[in-house]
């Protein structure tokens, strides 16, 4: 199966790219009042708004400063029949991955990981590639509070 490869904090992440519709530089944002705190703001895209999540503070729960200090790229993703888009550091490009090349993420780590937002890690190379479950990013109750605050 063919995936986006993208960057976060010098760490490689993949999305398959049927779940990807579009990759654009980082427009500017307007901040999105009631949003969950990952929620960096929206953007209109064709007259369209589109909530833009940075991943580095969902997956890391890190904060950034500004939105000076935002990663460049946005990655347009369906989510819970949802458009959104996530922030990255850098899309690396294409790449065919076969399921032998991944691991179960509850191989790895047995039953300590609660988070269902990694599907898998894929060994290709000699890189390692955390594969995400773009559906399970968000929950419902976020899901919803997103459709609130918009």
């Amino acid at each position: 199966m063919e995936h986006v490869i993208f960057s976060i904090s010098g760490t490689d992440f993949g999305l398959p790219v049927s779940q990807v519709r579009e990759v654009l530089k980082r427009p500017p944002l307007s901040p999105l009042p009631q949003a969950p705190q990952f929620i960096e703001g929206v953007i209109t895209l064709r007259r369209h708004s589109l909530a833009i999540i940075d991943l580095k503070k969902r997956l890391y729960e890190v904060t950034a400063a500004t939105e000076h200090d935002l990663p460049p790229y946005v990655i347009v993703v369906r989510i819970n029949k949802m458009m959104i888009g996530v922030l990255v550091d850098q899309v690396i490009g294409f790449l065919e991955i076969s399921k032998h090349q991944i691991d179960k993420v509850g191989s790895l780590v047995g039953k300590h990981l609660d988070d269902k937002a990694v599907s898998g890690i894929a060994h290709v190379s000699d890189r390692n590639i955390i594969l995400l479950n773009i559906d399970s990013l968000l929950n419902l109750q976020e899901c919803d509070a997103l459709l609130e605050a918009k």
